[in-house]
């Protein structure tokens, strides 16, 4: 059950794969769309991300990034984005269904407030290294860590809480040379 518009791109309102109800836009990039969605069972708020047609198209490059985004599901770090479902839509365009993490990348935070405190760049820091020393000790890299993959949240009453999202993406930016 979806509902496309034009060259299978997604929008806000259309429902895909199982009923995952697509709300808004909340980012865009050379490789993908990512709305905010709610989850059909649970009501619950995710994201989905939509990968561009080119990038699709390439079996390899997919096949790698599917096998990246279910190794990364699968290390249970609080720090790592999970990753709830991989298929292709309707119109064979590839998605993934995630974690949808409230707060802004740390990039936008270094854009807006300027430098960071010794303190709070060390708290970031650690959780950072805690998410790559569990992907690395599996077998994982990042391929493409930047401060637009780090998001900073706040759970569990913790403030500047770090979840690294796009494992896998190395993958499909090779697809696009």
């Amino acid at each position: 059950m979806s509902n496309f518009h034009g060259r299978g791109v997604m929008r806000p309102g259309d429902t895909v794969h199982v009923g995952y109800k697509l709300v808004r836009i909340i980012g865009q990039s050379g490789t993908a769309t990512v709305f905010e969605a709610r989850n059909p069972l649970t009501a619950q708020p995710v994201a989905i991300k939509q990968l561009i047609p080119k990038i699709s198209s390439n079996i390899e490059a997919v096949l790698r990034y599917f096998r990246d985004c279910r190794h990364a599901a699968n290390l249970g770090s609080p720090h790592i984005a999970k990753v709830f479902d991989l298929g292709r839509d309707a119109k064979g365009q590839l998605f993934l269904v995630m974690d949808l993490i409230e707060g802004d990348t740390l990039g936008t935070v270094l854009h807006r407030d300027g430098p960071l405190s010794i303190q709070r760049s060390a708290s970031m820091g650690l959780q950072v290294c805690d998410a790559l020393i569990r992907a690395h000790a599996s077998g994982l890299l990042h391929q493409d860590l930047t401060p637009e993959n780090i998001f900073l949240s706040t759970k569990n009453d913790e403030k500047d809480h770090v979840t690294i999202t796009d494992f896998g993406v190395g993958a499909l930016r090779e697809a696009l040379q």
